[in-house]
């Protein structure tokens, strides 16, 4: 399995280290130098997301990535005026 696949996130937010050399798509891990009782170091990140406040008494949830709308934040009885 892929360890994007293990991790259940999303293989754009997933780095691996070995000390400053950051392993990339296309090189295998002894190509950076990984032999056995090498330490790695997984980073992953949070996915970007922006909220926007709107005069339709709304907030919103979107993600950078995509662009898309992941939520709507309804209920407010006047405009949102910040988020």
């Amino acid at each position: 399995a892929r360890l994007c696949e293990v991790l259940g996130v999303p293989s754009y937010s997933i780095r691996i280290f070995h000390g400053t050399v950051e392993l990339t798509s296309k090189a295998a891990l002894a190509d950076i130098g990984v032999c056995d009782g090498s330490q790695l170091t997984l980073v992953i990140s949070a996915p970007l997301q922006v909220v926007t406040a709107s005069k339709d008494c709304t907030a919103k949830l979107w993600s950078v990535a995509s662009g898309k709308c992941l939520r709507t934040l309804e209920g407010h009885e006047a405009q949102v005026n910040s988020a």
